[in-house]
This record gives C-alpha cells, sequence and structure tokens, in this order.
C-alpha cells in the first residue's frame, strides 16, 4: 500500500497559527486593553486584533479537517497521550519560570492544583477545552458522516454556527437568539473543518483577500466604535466564536489549504513538518517569553511606539517559544523511548 504523500499545506497552518496566537497575545501584553480606543493608531492596533483572533479557530478547524473520519476505538484515545504528556512537560516550564523568575511562592499542593486546573502553564485553557473536543470527536464524526448528502451537511454546520456563533454577534444590546450554547463554539470550527475537507471553497485567491479585508475592517470598526474614547470594552462580538471571526477562519483556512507547496525546496519542506510537530509545545511555552520580552517593551519604549515593535517581538517570542519546545519534545520522545522498553523487561520477568 502506497503511503499517503505529506500535505505541507497542513504544517503551514497549524505554524501560521501559532503565530496569529503570539500576535494576539502582543495586544494582552503590551499594554493595549488599558488605553483609551481613540485615533487612527488605535484603530490601526483594533484591525490586527481583530484578524489575529482567527488563531484559536484555524487550530479547531484543522481538527476537523484532520479528524473526520476518526472512530470510535482503543487506537483513537491513545492520541491523546502526547498532547497530555506535552502539556505536562511544558507546564513544568512554566511552574519553574513563575518559582525561580517571577518569584512566585508556590508548594508542592500549589503546583500539583496548578497543573490539574490548567493553570500551570498560563494558557492552558486550550488542552482543557482540546481533551473534551477530543473525547467527543468519534461522536462528532458519527454525527457528521452519518448524513449522506452536502445539503443535509450544510444543514448540520449551519445549526452549529446558529446555536453557538451567531449569538454573541447578535446579541450585543438586546438577546435575541438563545445563547446558552455559545461556550461550545468548537464544536463549529471543527464542523467547519469536517466540511471543508469535503466541499472546498473554490473562491480566487483575489476575492477572498478582499473579503478577509473588508471582513476585519467591518469588524473592526465594529469593535472601535464600541469602545471608543473609554479603555477597550469587551463584548462577546470580539471573541473567537463570533461571526466575523468564523467567516475569516473559513476564508484564510481555505486559502492557505490550497497555497502550491510543490515546488518548495526539500528543506524548506522538512523544515515546515519539523516545526508544525513543535507548534502545541510553543503555544503553552510562549508565556514565558512574554513574561520576559513585554515588561522590557513596557519600560522602554511609550506606547505609542510599541506598535513598531510588533513584528521583531512577536518574532522573537515565536522563535524562542519554537526552541524551547523543541527542548520539550526531546523530553517526551526520551520518556516515549524508555517506557516501552521498561514495559518490555516487566513482561520478560512475568514470564
Amino acid at each position: 500500500m502506497k503511503k499517503a504523500e505529506r500535505s505541507y499545506n497542513l504544517d503551514f497552518i497549524r505554524i501560521f497559527s501559532l503565530f496569529t496566537v503570539i500576535c494576539v497575545h502582543f495586544f494582552l501584553n503590551c499594554g493595549y486593553y488599558n488605553v483609551l480606543v481613540s485615533g487612527g493608531y488605535m484603530f490601526i492596533m483594533t484591525f490586527l486584533r481583530t484578524f489575529f483572533m482567527i488563531c484559536v479557530p484555524l487550530f479547531i478547524t484543522l481538527s476537523g479537517y484532520l479528524m473526520k473520519d476518526k472512530v470510535l476505538s482503543k487506537k483513537y484515545y491513545k492520541g491523546i497521550v502526547k498532547t497530555i504528556s506535552i502539556y505536562f512537560i511544558t507546564s513544568a516550564f512554566c511552574i519553574v519560570f513563575k518559582v525561580l523568575y517571577q518569584k512566585m511562592p508556590m508548594d508542592i499542593k500549589g503546583i500539583v492544583k496548578s497543573v490539574f486546573d490548567y493553570t500551570g502553564a498560563s494558557y492552558g485553557w486550550y488542552i482543557e477545552m482540546y481533551i473534551g473536543l477530543f473525547l467527543i470527536i468519534p461522536f462528532l464524526n458519527l454525527c457528521y458522516n452519518g448524513l449522506n448528502t452536502q445539503k443535509q451537511k450544510l444543514a448540520l454546520l449551519a445549526t452549529s454556527i446558529f446555536v453557538t456563533i451567531l449569538p454573541p454577534f447578535i446579541n450585543v444590546y438586546v438577546k435575541i437568539l438563545p445563547s446558552w450554547w455559545s461556550a461550545v463554539y468548537p464544536v463549529a470550527y471543527y464542523f467547519l473543518g469536517c466540511y471543508l475537507k469535503e466541499y472546498p471553497l473554490k473562491l480566487k485567491k483575489s476575492m477572498s483577500l478582499f473579503l478577509i479585508f473588508d471582513i476585519t475592517l467591518l469588524c473592526a470598526l465594529a469593535s472601535y466604535l464600541y469602545s471608543k474614547d473609554n479603555v477597550f470594552q469587551w463584548a462577546s462580538f470580539q471573541d473567537h466564536g463570533t461571526a466575523g471571526v468564523f467567516l475569516n477562519t473559513a476564508l484564510v483556512f481555505s486559502l492557505l489549504i490550497r497555497t502550491k507547496t510543490d515546488n518548495l525546496a526539500p528543506f524548506f519542506k522538512k523544515s515546515l513538518a519539523s516545526i508544525s510537530g513543535l507548534t502545541l509545545g510553543a503555544y503553552l511555552i510562549s508565556y514565558i517569553f512574554d513574561s520576559v520580552f513585554y515588561p522590557i517593551l513596557n519600560e522602554k519604549t511609550p506606547f505609542e511606539q510599541r506598535l513598531y515593535c510588533f513584528i521583531p517581538i512577536t518574532l522573537a517570542v515565536f522563535i524562542c517559544s519554537l526552541a524551547l519546545s523543541y527542548v520539550a519534545d526531546l523530553i517526551y520522545r526520551f520518556g516515549n523511548a524508555v517506557f516501552p522498553k521498561m514495559e518490555k523487561k516487566k513482561e520478560k520477568i512475568v514470564k
């Protein structure tokens, strides 16, 4: 049986998703949320923040694209082991950083508690969400794959959008749609990935870019006006699970999945594959470098000039996070190599 050819587009999507996560955290850490929203400078920052909110949705959509055909089995559940292992390793790194660098008081009980309430790695909320999603994926697949036609599958996607994505967008001032299920927005992105795997968007590249720009512009304008002359006012339509972000996620994902990678040099293909495998660890570990670099940026640079540092500081966090994630991956691979050997020795002793 011929081995399936690797899709480097998927690697690129993972890497791009990681970079957008780090870009969103720029606004979290540079003081953006504590400054009056007024003027062109703040509108540009709001525009960029609005676009980069596709970060987590891209990861979840990719899960749907890749895992659409997974079925309930013992082998399937073993697939979560690496994710949890990387979380434990990166949590250890983050806890050591908090204790030694940030001088955060933490005893054994506090350490154990932080690991299991997903605050050990401060961006561990994603793992908490993903574990739940992973557990229900075989059942989501039964639901999706049990439908026979494109029309039926589109109806399932539309229903998940209606109950999770639309309420935060519609209910800004007056509650019109039932919003109880809004927190379950990852399911809508998962079904989006499943749907795009079977029925890709066939928009021209120019049209996709035009729509992405326009959607981002409209959503950024709405966010800007909602907070104008105040510090950033949080509202449901500005989060990951809302209509503008959903549309941009579908468009960006479709654009990236159709990008030609055939002509890439073997070195770049190998690099994409290697970096792609480090993205989860880098996401979780990026907290460390956010905590190191941004206090220096904020101390040395007036807020009005911090946007000029956007590219260098996000690239620095990106590269450093990948480097430390590589160390975490080495630890995981070492443990993975040692424990099977220990199990084999136990089996020999029993025999």
